[in-house]
């Protein structure tokens, strides 16, 4: 085979990348050493200058031809009119942050872009931008783009990179990956991963005073925010039946449901909301559907208290557990990276473990009080004194002990992969885990299901023997293709799911509920035969009540179920996410319905950047764990490479 002699270009990619990886390592060294925690010590301040001069007199040897290429033209921008680095980007430092909103690495970064984009908002000559370049073909559109960005509250330009052209001439590899272009019009940074905060915060401090005198210091970039372009799209629509239904549920991105059952010290059946977007809970009666409470004041903090005075940031997954005569909700709070107690009986909110920060840790069992925790998305109770978590941020699944507050590894190594064992649940690999399930089907065969989204395939961890994992339902024999996905029913490997976010075991019926997210549509798994079957959703992404395969959800996330007395039969509330809104189906019936809830209110707009201190990543990457930053656990590989 010809080998292809590498471009000038490409060497320079080449030689950025491996500069950037040496630079940073002896950043965070000097930093540690001479700093005490602080990355901004003169010592760094002189080696990042006298990398800019280094780099920049490479550079300017062959200035046109390693000038970076100019985006192409015909291509989505959001946020903003179509910049070019020949106009509104030219002799400006230009930081481009290249992702794809399956990725739970690539939402680490988002917070850290943000970070920097407030520290430098006076500062015209420095620009922020993403390229969106999707993994999954769910991705690709630009209605679906848009929906990531008002639900992750991007407010920087991005383009859609659907074609991955942006991808390709800036060599990019995996995912995420920041790239920074200088005024000359040339990269000289180059990250992969997450994590680098700091090392970003340093760089662009020292690069803004090396090139000075060359940027453009007056504004050429007009934001325009989908969010505001939302809005008043809203004003003009035509909305059908269950539209309507679906906006006067109040609701933003709603991620996973609980369904309580009326018992000792409850009123009556209790559906409680994870009203993403919104940062709130929401309490409704489940019979009779009249709203009863909101859990949080809908402001993005991590702040303990009574139902009004709580906050949260994005929370996801729940599960109830019934200790002391009492009524207990544990949730996800998956921006704060904590675990929250919600006490029913006593209205009143406690953050069980997490401090606010994002941590590396694979370990965990440190003490409550400084036990960082990653991007947790779901929960379950095994019984009333533990608890188990999709921890998505670093592929793994731990525990949560009650009694002692201590959080640790149950399960995965940390590496992102699709990977079982027979022998030693340590040694699986995970790959961004998202939903989680119980399923006591006999006195011997109990199993956690797991909806193991970037693998796109549901697993299960055997309960009993607490060594094994099996696969159920699609992805590859291969544990690293992490690209074995589509829509096909069918058994084992030769079924295709698409980025699944939810898993819900029915007692009654001896199935696993799946929300085949990307694919927009639920399904359902005999885990006797390893055998999925469509059962909702004709796989278009829009809002449509009709019955089984007439019925269309907008990646669907999570579930809830209890038995309905009338109907005989049990019902199924689905947190139907980009639609904004909550379905149900009676089981048997399969007839989707949107819920017609009664006074849910509108939540107070979050103030922008309103955080409660502490809740932020302020450091960026645990310095132990992510020396460099070259571990599976933390970018993803698009399938060419």
């Amino acid at each position: 085979m010809k080998r292809t002699t590498p471009t000038e270009a490409n060497k320079l990619y080449i030689k950025i990348q491996a500069d950037t990886k040496q630079l940073t390592n002896e950043l965070r060294k000097n930093r540690d050493y001479y700093g005490n925690g602080d990355i901004f010590t003169q010592r760094n301040v002189d080696l990042v200058n006298q990398y800019l001069v280094t780099i920049d007199a490479y550079c300017m040897k062959d200035l046109k031809r390693l000038k970076v290429k100019d985006f192409p033209p015909q291509h989505t921008w959001f946020n903003s009119k179509p910049l070019s680095f020949n106009t509104e980007l030219k002799n400006k430092l230009v930081l481009i942050d290249f992702w794809t909103y399956c990725c739970i690495n690539c939402l680490h970064v988002l917070p850290d872009i943000e970070y920097l984009e407030n520290k430098f908002a006076s500062e015209n000559s420095i620009a922020f931008m993403g390229c969106h370049s999707a993994k999954f073909l769910n991705e690709k559109g630009s209605t679906k783009v848009r929906d990531a960005i008002l639900k992750y509250e991007v407010k920087h330009p991005v383009i859609n990179d659907d074609k991955m052209m942006v991808w390709r001439d800036f060599e990019r590899r995996s995912w995420p990956g920041i790239i920074i272009v200088s005024p000359r019009g040339v990269p000289i940074m180059i990250l992969n991963g997450e994590g680098y905060r700091d090392v970003l915060d340093l760089f662009l401090s020292i690069a803004f005073d090396f090139y000075y005198d060359k940027m453009n210091h007056k504004p050429t970039i007009q934001i325009e925010l989908e969010e505001t372009k939302a809005t008043a799209s809203k004003k003009n629509q035509q909305l059908s039946t269950e539209e309507l239904t679906a906006q006067a549920q109040n609701l933003r991105f709603p991620g996973k449901l609980l369904c309580i059952e009326k018992q000792k010290g409850l009123d009556s059946s209790l559906l409680i909301i994870s009203d993403t977007g919104n940062n709130r809970l929401v309490l409704v009666n489940e019979e009779t559907h009249d709203f009863i409470a909101t859990i949080g004041n809908g402001k993005i903090g991590l702040v303990d208290g009574g139902y009004d005075e709580a906050s949260f940031h994005h929370p996801q997954g729940m599960c109830h557990v019934y200790r002391d005569n009492m009524h207990f909700v544990y949730l996800c709070d998956t921006k704060n990276h904590a675990i929250r107690e919600i006490n029913i009986s006593k209205k009143e909110v406690l953050t069980v473990i997490g401090t606010g920060e994002k941590g590396f840790d694979r370990d965990g069992n440190k003490d409550p009080e400084v036990q960082k925790l990653s991007s947790p998305w779901d929960i379950v109770a095994v019984n009333r004194d533990t608890l188990l978590i999709a921890m998505a941020g670093v592929h793994q699944i731990w525990a949560l002990n009650l009694k002692t507050n201590r959080c640790f590894n149950f399960s995965g190594s940390g590496k992102e992969g699709n990977l079982n064992h027979k022998y030693d649940l340590k040694l699986t690999e995970w790959a961004q885990p998202s939903g989680l399930s119980l399923g006591v089907i006999s006195s011997t065969k109990v199993e956690l299901y797991v909806a193991d989204s970037e693998s796109s395939c549901i697993r299960a961890i055997n309960m009993k023997s607490l060594k094994s994992t099996r696969g159920i339902v699609g992805g590859d024999t291969n544990p690293k293709n992490l690209h074995a996905y589509g829509d096909i029913d069918g058994q084992a490997t030769t079924a295709r799911l698409q980025h699944p976010l939810g898993v819900h075991f029915i007692s009654d019926k001896n199935v696993v509920l799946v929300s085949d997210t990307y694919n927009h549509k639920i399904k359902v798994i005999d885990p006797f035969r390893n055998e999925i079957f469509t059962w909702l959703g004709n796989g278009k992404a829009s809002l449509k009540d009709e019955s089984t395969f007439n019925a269309s959800f907008n990646e669907p996330s999570g579930f809830g179920s209890i038995y309905d007395a009338k109907a005989q039969d049990v019902k199924i509330y689905i947190a139907d996410c980009n639609n904004h809104c909550i379905r149900s189906v009676i089981y048997d019936q399969g007839e989707t319905k949107t819920v017609e809830f009664k006074g849910i209110p509108h939540a107070e707009a979050t103030p922008d950047n309103e955080e409660t201190e502490g809740t932020t990543n302020k450091s960026g990457a645990n310095d132990e764990d992510l020396m460099g930053l070259e571990c599976d656990g933390n970018q993803c590989y698009p399938k060419f490479f």
